[in-house]
């Protein structure tokens, strides 16, 4: 059952952003496509095969990894004001690889 699951419940979410985006125009898909639509239901076989323990951890590389990714995001637009696309891509991919370094590093209080 959880396999089947697998198989069709992200990919039916992906395919139903990508059609809402062909009826309604990319605007309302790039709305829809910024929920976590991947992550989510990884989170929530995770919890259903290995409990809610292993998901909960689990789930906190998630957000460590949407963080980077708005690190990245951030660096890009700011770096692509000033510089060429080479040097804001590589600048920004360092900040992503700073970012998840610096979210594994236990808290200074511990």
């Amino acid at each position: 059952m959880i396999l089947v699951f697998k198989l069709i419940l992200t990919p039916s979410l992906i395919a139903a952003v990508t059609l809402s985006g062909r009826r309604w125009g990319p605007g309302v898909s790039g709305w829809l496509i910024g929920l976590p639509l991947t992550s989510g239901p990884v989170s929530l076989i995770l919890a259903l095969q290995n409990g809610p323990p292993f998901a909960a951890a689990s789930v906190v590389g998630v957000l460590e990894g949407v963080a980077s990714f708005c690190v990245f995001c951030l660096t890009y637009v700011f770096c692509a004001e000033r510089f060429g696309w080479a040097a804001s891509s590589s600048l920004s991919v360092l900040a992503f690889f700073m970012a998840a370094f610096l979210w594994r590093l236990p808290p200074p209080w511990q």
